[in-house]
Order: structure tokens, then C-alpha cells, then sequence
């Protein structure tokens, strides 16, 4: 099985390309035959994985949550069926943690290459926004509202490690947000509708557990359950924010009478003042009115390590 590697040499504030010889010999020695790709500049990865797919018969993403992103959706436009791969070289790396990788990477090659392919959900998001209307496909999860202004100001701080680039993000984002009113409409089943309405703090949905480097907002998603796993959190005093971040990075938080944990296959969220949305931890607009997520059942196929893992 040849792989075609889409390499983020940015990926991990600047030590994935550090990293690519190790890589290159890693194959080499195991035997594998492959051809790497690096990615050139942000949002190049999607277009290099459908090259890669027509060449290779697996696809693989070495980076960060958003090279994962950027393969992922190039895979799911148009990669005929080719399995996606992952080998965690970021700063999050949330979806490979949700896929099972080990962090090293000696013991993410012997992973991959041990892995089989298995089918896994993935979501399609529709945003209305000034600028139109925006579709898009995401792997890991979507965040609105504070979740999402933490994702963008936490890209300020990629020099610091995983999680606590995000970490100093929300001890500056928190005190100034204004929570907005929105409208949620959620859809667990067929027949089966439930509405909220009220100020928002943030609302996380996961089709993996982890975000944010490791926050666990929704602790109990899994990516072959074709549901979703939403986190919903109202506007709080400031006082009651600051317990449920360290408890947010145990999955501990839904104790707080302000969150609820919900699982649906699709959802439905209006406001009158336009909120930011963050997609697999990319920012992907700040003034987004509308949105709608639908879950995909078994829509990607994935290189899943040979052992139990959510």
C-alpha cells in the first residue's frame, strides 16, 4: 500500500518540519512505500489530498487538527473512498487523540501502519454571514460563540504548548465576551424536536470527545455513533466561569446547573447578533447569524489503530 503524505511543515509552531527527515526514514526503514507532499501555505492541504488520492491508496495527514481538517475535507469532495490516516504533529491534535494515536512518532508509524480502515461519522456545517453563505465539512468538531473566540485568539499564542495556548486564550477572552441571545433548535431523532432559547456562553459540538488541545466539552462523543454530542452552556456571573475550565479539561463540567450535554443528529442555531464559529479548531468566521449542522453516519473512512478507542 503506497501513502501519500500531506505534510504540514507549520504544523506543531514550526517542529513538525523538524521532524520530516525522522518521518521520510521512518517509512524507509519499516518499508513502506510513499509520497509526501508539504503544504505550502494555510489551506492548501485539501487540493494537495485529492493529488494525493489519485495517486496513493491511503491518505495521510501529518500535522494538527487543522491539517486533519484541511485532508479530511479534501477526501470527503472528492478523494474517491481512499482511507484517511493521521499522524499527530500539532499543537491539539484532538482528533488523533479521539482516533486512538499514540503522540510519538516511532509509535504513531508503528500504529498506522498496523491500522485498518473502519468507517466514522463526519458533519457538514451550513453558516449564513454577511459575506454568504458558507458550507463546509468537518471531522472533529464545531464551537460557537466563546468556544470559537477562544479557538481564534488561542492562533496568537501557538508558541505555547497544547493546551495551555488555549489556556491563556480564555483568561483573556472570558472576562470581555458578551454573551448573545440565540435560538437552539435540536433534532436527537426523526419525530423528535427540542428548543432552547437564552444567552449563550458556548456551544461545543463534538463528534470527538476532546477540543481546545484537550478540553473535553463532550466527553461521552463517539465517532461511529452517528450522532453528535453537544455541549450547551448559558450566560454564567464571571465568578461561576472560571471552576468549570479545569473542570471542562476532566469532562467534570456537567454538574454546573448552566451546562447541558445533549447527543442529536442535527441542530439548528439563530441569533440576532452575528457570533463567531470555530471548525475543527479553525476559525471560520466571526459573524456568523445562522447555523446548521447535519451528522454524516459512516461517511469517512479512516486508518483506526487495531484497539479499543473512541
Amino acid at each position: 500500500m503506497t501513502l501519500g503524505i500531506i505534510f504540514n511543515p507549520t504544523a506543531g509552531r514550526g517542529r513538525a518540519g523538524r521532524q520530516r527527515a525522522r518521518l521520510e526514514d521512518g517509512l524507509r526503514r519499516r518499508g513502506v512505500p510513499f509520497r509526501l507532499w508539504e503544504t505550502p501555505a494555510p489551506a492548501t492541504g485539501a487540493g494537495l489530498a485529492l493529488r494525493a488520492a489519485a495517486q496513493c491508496d491511503a491518505v495521510i495527514a501529518a500535522g494538527g487538527d487543522g491539517t486533519v481538517h484541511e485532508v479530511s475535507a479534501g477526501l470527503l469532495e472528492g478523494g474517491g473512498n481512499r482511507p484517511l490516516g493521521v499522524l499527530p504533529l500539532g499543537t491539539g491534535n484532538d482528533f488523533a487523540r479521539a482516533v486512538g494515536m499514540p503522540p510519538g512518532l516511532e509509535e504513531a508509524l508503528d500504529a498506522l501502519l498496523a491500522a485498518r480502515p473502519a468507517c466514522i461519522d463526519h458533519g457538514r456545517l451550513e453558516a449564513d454571514t454577511p459575506l454568504g453563505r458558507l458550507n463546509r465539512t468537518f471531522v472533529n468538531g464545531v464551537g460557537i460563540g466563546l468556544d470559537a473566540e477562544v479557538a481564534a485568539r488561542a492562533m496568537q499564542h501557538k508558541r505555547l504548548p497544547g493546551v495551555l495556548s488555549y489556556l491563556v486564550a480564555a483568561l483573556r477572552a472570558v472576562p470581555r465576551w458578551e454573551a448573545p441571545v440565540v435560538e437552539v433548535t435540536l433534532e436527537p431523532g426523526e419525530d423528535d424536536e427540542q428548543r432552547w432559547s437564552g444567552p449563550l456562553l458556548l456551544l461545543a459540538v463534538g463528534n470527538g470527545p476532546s477540543a481546545g488541545g484537550g478540553f473535553r466539552l463532550t466527553p461521552a462523543a463517539c465517532l461511529a455513533d452517528g450522532r453528535f454530542d453537544v455541549c450547551r452552556v448559558q450566560a454564567m456571573p464571571l465568578r461561576r466561569v472560571w471552576p468549570l475550565i479545569p473542570a471542562a479539561l476532566r469532562g467534570q463540567h456537567g454538574h454546573a446547573p448552566e451546562v447541558a450535554l445533549e447527543r442529536v443528529r442535527e441542530l439548528h442555531i439563530r441569533t440576532m447578533r452575528p457570533v463567531p464559529v470555530h471548525l475543527d479548531g479553525e476559525l471560520l468566521t466571526r459573524a456568523a447569524h445562522t447555523v446548521r449542522l447535519h451528522v454524516q453516519p459512516g461517511g469517512l473512512r479512516l486508518l483506526r489503530p487495531c484497539y479499543d478507542s473512541k
